[in-house]
């Protein structure tokens, strides 16, 4: 569902609105659209690589995360063996054991998130000052109008929420492939007792 949303409302958006920015870019000036061209496909690719990278983060997150349930669920349904065995300080340390391991796991993920955003932030900035420098020098080259520094400047902005999104989105369908990855798991076990042929 997560793959799915993330598709259809980010990724199918930042498409429409990309080809449009580059179609009257290029029709107003050649260099203008491949500044922006590449500036996109280098983003892309340099965030691909980031999320790619973060999975190896969010696997062992999700892998902690199950260690919690499993605990938890494990002391809940042995209830009263715990109590009729005074378990309780040893359960309490065994549940505190693995939150403090899925804790750390969050804690690394969340980290490498941020580096990513500003990695992201960081290329963002570079198409602001790459792409006015450049329309700046084409206006004063006398190749293009004010008009199309300002409409420039709004494609930049609106490149921002684009491009910020579109990182984002990845980050999250790696995330919920991660966490669905548990699940494959499951199905693709073989059954250890199998029905009798007859």
């Amino acid at each position: 569902e997560a793959l799915y949303d993330n598709f259809t409302y980010n990724f199918w958006f930042t498409i429409v609105r990309l080809a449009g920015i580059f179609t009257a870019l290029f029709f107003i000036n050649v260099i203008l659209g491949w500044i922006f061209l590449t500036w996109t496909v280098i983003y892309i690719l340099i965030s691909l690589t980031l999320v790619n990278k973060k999975i190896r983060y969010d696997l062992i997150k999700a892998e902690k995360d199950s260690n919690v349930t499993a605990r938890l669920a494990d002391s809940l349904t042995n209830i009263l063996n715990i109590k009729i065995f005074s378990r309780s300080r040893e359960e309490h340390k065994e549940y505190k054991k693995v939150t403090l391991d899925e804790e750390r796991a969050r804690y690394k993920s969340w980290r490498y998130q941020n580096i990513m955003e500003l990695i992201q932030g960081s290329l963002l900035a570079v198409l602001e000052v790459v792409g006015i420098f450049a329309v700046v020098q084409l206006w004063l080259g006398g190749h293009v109008s004010v008009g199309t520094v300002v409409l420039t400047q709004l494609y930049i902005g609106s490149m921002f929420g684009s491009m910020w999104n579109l990182g984002k989105s990845i980050a999250r369908a790696m995330e919920a492939a991660t966490d669905a990855q548990e699940m494959v798991d499951i199905f693709e076990t073989p059954l250890d007792i199998h029905d009798p042929k007859k």
